[in-house]
């Protein structure tokens, strides 16, 4: 998901992209300009500076009910330690009730605890974009 430079969400503010204005234990997050990407008005920031990252696997994945990774972690539904969240309630089954294609959200999505690591093929430069507009970070996250 590509990020807003700057942003403003309920009296928080961001003036570069990813911020961490609520003390979010998940890390830093972003408004995303394309609400379908996360299905949600946000999003969590990967760091793009480090020399592995994770990445969402497969690429695009959703659970047996529609719900993408993105809505595991910014619901607390999972931890970053392969766990169950605060906010899963048990009378829902486990994850693996919601698996789809091969996999539940704790081998599928980085927060929670799955995913893929992969080296960087990209070195981010201020301001990069390709011809059509896209970033690194658009190669990272569409894994291109």
């Amino acid at each position: 998901c590509e990020c807003k430079k700057e942003w403003v969400m309920d009296d928080m503010t961001c003036n570069d992209f990813c911020c961490n204005p609520d003390a979010d234990t998940l890390g830093e997050w972003c408004v995303v300009e394309s609400p379908e990407c996360e299905d949600s008005d946000f999003g969590y920031c990967t760091s793009t500076n480090s020399p592995t990252t994770c990445r969402d696997t497969p690429t695009g994945w959703i659970d047996a009910e529609g719900d993408r990774c993105g809505v595991y972690a910014m619901n607390g539904y999972c931890t970053a330690e392969g766990a169950y969240g605060d906010k899963w309630d048990k009378t829902w089954g486990t994850f693996a009730d919601f698996a789809n294609q091969g996999h539940s959200a704790l081998t599928a999505c980085c927060f929670c605890g799955g995913g893929v690591e992969a080296l960087e093929d990209c070195t981010d430069k201020p301001d990069w974009k390709d011809s059509d507009g896209d970033t690194c970070a658009t190669y990272l996250q569409k894994d291109w």
